[in-house]
């Protein structure tokens, strides 16, 4: 519901959070949703610590993902291999 009403991922997923129960998937969920609808809404500083804490580069993998959507919705994507990049 939220990502229905709000229009900003950073403040849909820090309501959610504060909500309690089981906030954490509410969070991920409408963050997702709004993230992607209105990727400048999202906290540029919470990659750094993800990247920090885990060592996952999300800017890069939204960008493979971009890349990967991309070639295998084109015309000829049964010639194309449709699986992502494997990173050591």
């Amino acid at each position: 519901a939220l990502a229905t009403i709000m229009h900003s991922a950073e403040h849909a997923i820090l309501v959610a959070a504060n909500v309690g129960g089981d906030s954490d998937a509410v969070a991920s969920i409408a963050g997702g949703i709004l993230g992607a609808t209105y990727p400048s809404t999202v906290n540029s500083r919470w990659y750094d610590v993800v990247k920090s804490l885990n060592g996952n580069d999300l800017t890069g993998l939204a960008h493979e993902l971009a890349l990967l959507r991309r070639r295998c919705s084109h015309p000829d994507a049964a010639a194309f291999s449709c699986r992502p990049a494997q990173t050591p």
